[in-house]
């Protein structure tokens, strides 16, 4: 087992793996999964590939190209290309989807040998108000997922941290080219909205750790 750096988890790759499923929308904490993993990838020279998992959704932004643009980026950074074949499904309505329907069909088709994914706690509701219901509510008491193919490594980490690991990796740039908007999709959208309840928890994390979230101007 391999230590994946980072200052706040425990976090490990099995080099014995040979493809790792990375589930990405674009957002911070998936693309912190991926960088991670990446970077340690290619230090230790390992004969692992990544396969990107973006799920798309006919109500929302498009995830498809953001998440293609995150890996491209990771690419460039590292200055090797690490990844497999993306695999990606779209639906008309994100209530349609199961992710986890999708990751075990993966992984018992040997599309993948392992699956990671960067869920993250919900801040305290006290500090980002929710009165839409728009949050994983399970995410306010989260359990680690326990099965043997899923890793989720920041399942009890507020996302105030996983900005901070950004920047302690020196990645300030990939940082703000992602986006974690969850609005559903208008013609005369705004995007990132900056109100729906995911972009307020963000907004939490930036303020948190005493930054300003400029992902928004580069649109």
């Amino acid at each position: 087992m391999i230590k994946v750096e980072n200052s706040i988890t425990d976090f490990f790759l099995d080099e014995n793996i040979k493809c790792i499923g990375l589930q990405m929308s674009g957002g911070a904490d998936s693309t912190l999964v991926a960088y991670l993993v990446a970077k340690t990838i290619v230090k230790n020279n390992l004969p692992i590939t990544l396969k990107r998992i973006t799920f798309g959704f006919g109500d929302k932004p498009d995830y498809f190209q953001k998440a293609e643009e995150i890996q491209k980026t990771i690419t460039d950074t590292l200055s090797k290309d690490v990844w497999s074949t993306p695999y990606t499904v779209f639906y008309e309505k994100k209530s349609q989807h199961s992710t986890l329907k999708q990751l075990k069909y993966l992984y018992k088709n040997k599309f993948i040998d392992h699956t990671m994914n960067g869920r993250t706690k919900n801040p305290p509701l006290a500090e980002v108000e929710d009165f839409d219901n728009s949050r994983v509510i399970e995410r306010d008491t989260p359990l680690p997922i326990i099965d043997s193919f899923i890793t989720e490594p920041f399942w009890n980490i507020t996302k105030d941290k996983i900005i901070k690991e950004f920047y302690l990796h020196g990645q300030e740039d990939l940082l703000h080219q992602t986006c974690s908007c969850d609005v559903n999709y208008s013609i005369d959208m705004k995007f990132p909205c900056g109100v729906c309840w995911w972009c307020k928890e963000r907004q939490w994390a930036f303020n948190k750790i005493g930054d300003f979230d400029d992902s928004s101007s580069k649109k």
